[in-house]
């Protein structure tokens, strides 16, 4: 038997094939879940209308309040600033908006909002009163105030945020391979005071379990969950795309009837919260409740409007998926793709499936991949009441972050067993697999060389290796030794390579890459992105002890500017903002501020700092974060704990 043992951080994994197992364990069928389930496509009907409305109390303190309608009812509620909302009775017609609002705080019974507001050319004005354990206390409500704010058909809201067919970011490295989206004469901010919420998706999208459940502990405390709510505790850690006038997020949700490993029969403790939580809220959210504690899960993938945040469609993949994870903030995100009209999506157990980008339509399953056979292995196993071999979950480590890329009619995927596999796109047949040919959490960036699409990916066997990898053929066209185990940046056909001590450029043509320069990498560089002048990232200053920002000439790799940073840089993400950069400093804890600096070597500082109100995707509060933000013509989306945020960057005077 061989067993594949990693280590990161403190969480340790195993990796057990199924056909390396004992003959009672792989008597199960190790390709199948059982019979599944056909696809179901979700389609929302009604007219969509976003009301963004501000409450405020007799000392003035705004409090914003966000409602979308389908026709008259309430479909999606929520209030920036600690306050959760939880259930929405509030109705819409043509004149007024009034009803109940019920806010969920942590810990604390539910406090009940009742609006009175009229509405004139779309203006809406009025009055609310609040009673419960809220009012007067933090994030309290005050006990009655006003109502002020506007409502928008969807229409308006689509042709005042309108996006070109050009804007995309159709993968986990944007739309070129250096973190950025295609260029736009959009005039953007400077300061993060500028930036403002256009909309929150129509659309709940969790966020998979921080310090939830935890597969290889005996129990869990259902009382450090008590009072938060179901969404933010799963869904996984997958970064959005953009593509076709839509936002792309996949997640998963507990199903099935197998309790969570260690809560087998549900943990009392567990199933007491629950019934109190159905006896506060009532059975559907108590369901709700009880699905986050589920070990199989159904795979979900969502199309928001991109413009306006209302939801295209809705598709559910029952019980194909896997709501297994570890320690503190585990959690899968596997990032999808898009391209020719189709989104490749890496399910939660590894399956693959292809999307009609349009419809959400289900073109083909594929489930060739290593670690999806040993999955599906386990949970086949565990439904036909198989003792579970020590290690043989094919469970991932601390977070499992893999991504998919797509060209010239290939996807190419990792299998997360060390293997990297090029799929048909039309048909979803396996082309090739190519062993020991992709790093565990690998994210293939794709090259253009001598016309041929090539996938650029670190060597599992020798991971200070690069590897290029024809999509067509899935050969390994070119190795670049020592290359590897780095950060990477592709303008053009020049590849940058970050690694612990230095920083080089190769030229990608035929044959192997020719090293153009290699520079000393003084700070340990970070993620590296290029606003077509510089190259930024950041590192550490090992002289001064403290972080720093960088600005780098991509011609010769010799540092152009650099400023101390006061923040701990835990995993920071940085990104392209128009001519200047944006950095997210502490990605580790979910935390979403953002500063904005000035990519100009002459004047390179902090310009202003952007510190988004909606809810963090705290690791220790429950979630994880998807790292990577798509930014296009002006536009940000967040994926965060209950939603799809978009943030408008343009400046106020910008169409």
């Amino acid at each position: 038997m061989r067993i594949a043992l990693g280590v990161f951080s403190a969480a340790i994994w195993l990796v057990v094939g199924p056909g390396e197992l004992g003959a009672d364990e792989t008597a199960v069928d190790p390709s199948r879940i059982g019979n599944l389930a056909p696809a179901r496509v979700d389609v929302p009907s009604g007219a969509y209308r976003y009301a963004n409305l501000t409450l405020a109390g007799a000392d003035g303190t705004p409090i914003p309040l966000h409602v979308a309608f389908r026709d008259q009812a309430a479909v999606q509620v929520f209030m920036l600033g600690g306050r959760y909302p939880q259930l929405s009775k509030v109705k819409a017609n043509d004149s007024s908006i009034a009803g109940e609002i019920q806010i969920l705080l942590r810990g604390l019974e539910p406090t009940r909002i009742t609006l009175d507001a009229a509405i004139q050319n779309g203006v809406v004005t009025g009055s609310f009163t609040s009673a419960g354990p809220d009012v007067g206390m933090r994030y309290g409500m005050p006990n009655k105030g006003t109502v002020k704010g506007t409502i928008t058909a969807e229409a308006a809201l689509s042709k005042a945020n309108a996006l070109s067919p050009q804007a995309a970011w159709p993968g986990f490295w944007g739309a070129s391979g250096d973190s950025s989206s295609p260029r736009s004469a959009t005039p953007v901010v400077s300061d993060g005071k500028e930036i403002r919420l256009l909309w929150r998706s129509e659309a709940t999208t969790g966020h998979g379990p921080g310090s939830a459940t935890r597969s290889r502990l005996d129990r869990a405390s259902f009382s450090e969950l008590r009072g938060t709510s179901s969404w933010t505790l799963m869904g996984g850690g997958a970064s959005l795309v953009l593509g076709g006038g839509a936002v792309y997020c996949t997640l998963h949700e507990g199903n099935g009837t197998l309790a969570a490993h260690g809560l087998e029969p549900l943990d009392d403790l567990v199933a007491k919260g629950i019934a109190e939580f159905e006896t506060k809220f009532g059975k559907t959210w108590a369901d709700m409740e009880r699905r986050r504690w589920k070990m199989q899960a159904d795979d979900v993938v969502v199309a928001v409007d991109a413009e306006t945040g209302a939801t295209r469609w809705r598709t559910v993949l029952p019980l194909r998926g896997i709501n297994f994870t570890d320690h503190k903030s585990a959690t899968i995100g596997h990032t999808p793709v898009y391209g020719d009209g189709k989104l490749f999506v890496i399910g939660s157990a590894c399956r693959i499936y292809a999307l009609d980008a349009a419809t959400g339509k289900v073109l083909w399953e594929n489930s060739d991949g290593r670690n999806c056979a040993v999955r599906e292995w386990y949970l086949q196993s565990k439904l036909a009441g198989k003792p579970m071999p020590k290690g043989g979950h094919g469970d991932a480590e601390r977070s499992e972050g893999g991504a998919a890329a797509y060209a010239d009619g290939v996807m190419v995927t990792p299998d997360f067993g060390g293997n990297l596999m090029g799929i048909d796109g039309a048909t979803g047949k396996t082309l090739w697999t190519l062993p020991k040919g992709a790093s565990e959490h690998v994210r293939p960036l794709l090259a253009r060389v001598e016309g041929k699409a090539v996938a650029i990916v670190s060597d599992s066997s020798y991971p200070s290796n690069l590897l290029g990898v024809d999509v067509k053929s899935g050969k390994a066209v070119w190795t670049s030794k020592g290359s590897g185990s780095g950060k990477l940046l592709l303008i053009g056909d020049v590849l940058y390579v970050a690694k612990d001590k230095t920083f080089a450029a190769y030229k990608l043509g035929a044959g192997d890459p020719a090293k153009l320069w290699e520079q000393p990498n003084e700070f340990s560089y970070g993620p590296l992105v290029y606003n077509g002048k510089h190259i930024f990232t950041y590192g550490y200053n090992p002289a001064q002890k403290d972080h720093v920002v960088v600005l780098i000439d991509p011609q010769t790799g010799r540092v152009a500017a650099q400023i101390p940073h006061p923040d701990a840089l835990n995993h920071a993400t940085p990104f392209v903002l128009g001519d200047n950069f944006m950095l997210q400093p502490d990605c580790v804890h979910s935390n979403n501020y953002m500063y904005i600096l000035d990519g100009n070597p002459a004047q390179f500082k902090v310009t202003g700092k952007f510190d988004p109100k909606h809810h963090n995707t705290n690791t220790y509060g429950g979630a994880t974060v998807g790292f990577i933000h798509p930014i296009a013509e002006g536009r940000l989306w967040f994926r965060c704990a209950d939603g799809i945020y978009c943030y408008d960057l343009r400046r106020s005077n910008s169409p």
